[in-house]
């Protein structure tokens, strides 16, 4: 094999060789982003992560009265549903609530509604009796890391938040409703069994 073979087949090598670190490169790049996202960062837009305290904030009623966070927040567990008006599954989801004269309980849980950059009061098709805010300032935006919507969150009696998720139906709002009464009701049964023995 003459030295012109052997110095185009280490140039082939070569650039073989770095279009493997380059793709290789790329791809943990692509996989460290897809991880992200599906692991509910922020940036995907699913809200504050459970386990994180929300800031305090406040938010003004359909009458324009102002309500900070803590009036809500200390009565108890409480669903806060982040919808806008412009959002096409918030309004499917507001018209099944009203259809189905969803009010201020979603399986024994308080039910909150907050309306953003609402341009006139109740224009979501929302049910008369639900409770429904609209953000004071930018603190609910930053509180709630709300930048999707619908979203709903679920939010113990100190701010902490239980859980999230993406709801599109009255259902997915019953299964987050659900999911805290069995998480409330687990501690008891195991003490219960653990009694037993």
């Amino acid at each position: 094999m003459s030295s012109a073979w052997i110095a185009a087949f280490a140039a082939l090598a070569l650039v073989t060789l770095t279009t493997a670190v380059v793709v290789l490169g790329l791809l943990r790049h692509a996989v460290a982003v897809l991880d992200q996202v599906q692991g509910g960062s922020d940036a995907a837009g699913k809200g504050a992560p459970p386990g994180t305290t929300l800031e305090p904030f406040a938010l003004r009623d359909d009458r324009g009265a102002a309500l900070a966070s803590d009036e809500l927040i200390g009565e108890g567990p409480t669903i806060f549903l982040l919808l806008e008006e412009w959002c096409d599954p918030c309004v499917a989801l507001a018209e099944e609530l009203a259809m189905k004269e969803v009010g201020q309980i979603v399986d024994g849980l308080s039910l909150v509604a907050i309306v953003g950059q609402a341009k006139e009061r109740r224009q979501l098709p929302l049910p008369a009796s639900m409770s429904v805010f609209y953000p004071a300032d930018e603190r609910v935006v930053e509180a709630f890391r709300w930048r999707a919507s619908p979203l709903a969150l679920l939010v113990d009696e100190t701010g902490l938040v239980l859980d999230r998720l993406v709801p599109n139906l009255l259902g997915h709002l019953q299964v987050l409703a659900r999911r805290y009464i069995g998480a409330a009701r687990q501690p008891a049964l195991e003490a219960g069994i653990n009694a037993r023995f």
